[in-house]
Order: C-alpha cells, then structure tokens, then sequence
C-alpha cells in the first residue's frame, strides 16, 4: 500500500521522461469554503486508500480526454489520485498527494466522511467531491486533518482544489515537503509507467508549477512548503495551443479577437451549405464555468455581442453532432 512513493522515484530514475506542453492555466484564488450538505456518501464505514468510482452527470474531460466517470485508484498510490476508469493508460489528477485516512479508522468508528454530489443546470453543471476532517496514516497523533474539495465543472473543463480548515502539527507526516498535487499525462496501469508528471512546489499561498525529468527529480522531495490552508483555492482552466493567435483555428472554425470589447465573431473556413447543415454551435463560459452565451452556428460569419460581460477570461466551445470541436480561450475587456 505504502510502495507508490518508492516506484515513483524508481521510474524516474530508471527511465526520465519528456516534458510537453501543460494544457492547463494554474490560478490561485481565494474563496469560503462551504461544506456539501445532502451529498452521496462515498464510503461505507472508515476508509483508508479509497478506491472507488464517482459519477459526474455528464461528460468532463480530463487531459482532453473525455469521461462521464472518474476512479479514484487509492490501493494503487495511497494518493487521492483519479483517473480514467476501464483504461490501460489514464492521466491522473493529483488532488491531494498524501497519504490521508479516515480519523476513525483505529476505533472502526468514521470521523471523516468521503461524500459527493452534482449540482446545477444541465450545461453548467458542478461534480463536487469533499474530504471531511480527513487524517495522515503518517500521523501518529491523530490530531493532524485537513479538508478538501474537487469541483469539476462542466462545459469549461476548469478543476478546482478548494481547502477548508487544515492543521498540521507536524510537516514529517508529508512523504514529501508537503502534499503532492498536480497531474500525470499518462499513467499505465499494467506496468506502472507513465510519461510526465507536473506539481506544484513552494509556498501554498503562491506555489510555482514544476516538471519532474532526470534533470531535476531531486525536487520533487521539494513539493509545496506548507499545507494549503482555509479558503485557498487552485483552478486548473484548460488552455489550447495557438489562443494567442487572434484566429485560431479549430477544425475549420475560427474566432476572432480573442481580446474583445463588445462583440466576438465565429467563421466558418468552409462556408458550404453542408458544413452549417452539421448543427455547429457554441457555448461560453466564464472561469467559474457558468454558460453565458450560447447559440447556433448559422452563417459563415457569426457575430456574438459581449456587451454585458464583465471584463474576463471567457472560454468558447464549439460542438457539431459527434460532440466538441474546439474550445477557444478569449479575453472581454
């Protein structure tokens, strides 16, 4: 159960890996943090190592692939780390790369509750998956917990970790500097190897995101220098190569400025009567994943007023029949 930490060095060791491009933008923001009320339970009695499925309510993509499901591969890391269920290679979320454990577990008695719901309008919808009062097995005190969220958002694809009340009275209960958290591109199941791992490491408040290669795989002992505290909250918003373009191309739709004022226009690179018969259409969405635009494609050239938005970044995506196309970030001034 305890062995993850050991492999993962000795894979990196044994093999380095190649960075790509990360295909998220960090943020750090601050916000209440609220615990769920009415949620599903995820565990039935104490839990150590979760190792479960949790339904979204809809299709959410993670690493650009898309899943209506996320496992929680507990036995395999001892991390709070999901994946992809039912396949071979998975990316991995990293959500809280500690080795945490129902408070309760010694007396057989739960005291941190594993609970999850999904809530909102179809379109822009919310998965969130709470901790409670969770504990480190590292901790032979117990008086150590933390408590943590995942919210996954749909349509924007935006992850956030959101930390409520944290103590932790001793930083050795952390196989590392402190709790592991960031993404795995690639994970293969049938013999633990993976690609590219990105964390985040220095202060909580205000971490930098790092890549693990032979060059550097002395710092991942060196991940986040404290625990994330109450009302921290990390938001990993999916970002496309080429936005900086200002006509990015997605699959022959095009959007342009992606820094806007009032309005933003969608082309159509082939404007053929059977091109617009395919039902394109787009929605945006704010940061916080809420739909604020939404429409169909009709012409080869569709205007989309931005009058009324605040000022922001605002991602488009655009769908035909077989599901999404492209999602374009823009900018509304």
């Amino acid at each position: 159960m305890k062995q993850c930490f050991i492999l993962l060095l000795s894979i990196l060791f044994l093999q380095g890996i190649g960075a790509q491009t990360f295909p998220y933008t960090f943020t750090v923001d601050q916000a209440e943090y609220v615990p769920l009320t009415e949620a599903n339970g995820a565990t039935d009695g104490v839990w150590d190592d979760l190792d479960i499925p949790t339904p979204l309510g809809f299709p959410f993509q993670l690493w650009g692939q898309s899943t209506p499901t996320l496992y929680w591969y507990g036995e395999l890391t001892a991390f709070n780390v999901a994946g992809l269920p039912g396949a071979s290679n998975t990316p991995f979320l990293i959500a809280y790369g500690s080795d945490l454990i129902d408070r309760g577990f010694d007396s057989g008695i739960s005291q941190s509750p594993v609970s999850y719901k999904t809530e909102g309008e179809p379109g822009s919808r919310i998965f969130k998956m709470q901790w409670a009062n969770a504990g480190f097995f590292n901790d032979d005190s117990n008086t150590a917990f933390t408590n943590l969220q995942v919210w996954l958002y749909e349509g924007s694809n935006n992850i956030e970790l959101r930390f409520g009340p944290t103590e932790v009275n001793d930083p050795f209960i952390f196989e590392f500097s402190g709790p592991l958290i960031g993404f795995m591109d690639e994970y293969n199941l049938s013999n633990d190897n993976f690609q590219n791992l990105y964390y985040l490491a220095g202060p909580a408040e205000h971490p930098t995101l790092k890549t693990a290669t032979m060059a550097n795989v002395d710092t991942l002992f060196s991940t986040l220098q404290n625990a994330p505290g109450d009302g921290l909250v990390y938001r990993f918003s999916p970002g496309v190569s080429g936005t900086d373009s200002p006509q990015a191309s997605h699959n022959g739709v095009r959007i342009y400025p992606t820094l806007a004022s009032d309005a933003i226009s969608i082309a159509v690179d082939d404007p053929t009567a059977t091109t617009l018969q395919k039902g394109l259409h787009y929605n945006i969405f704010d940061a916080l994943g809420k739909t604020v635009r939404s429409g169909q494609i009709t012409a080869a050239l569709e205007r989309v007023e931005l009058t009324n938005l605040a000022g922001g970044v605002y991602y488009v995506n655009f769908y035909s029949p077989a599901g999404l196309v492209g999602t374009q970030k823009i900018w509304k001034q």
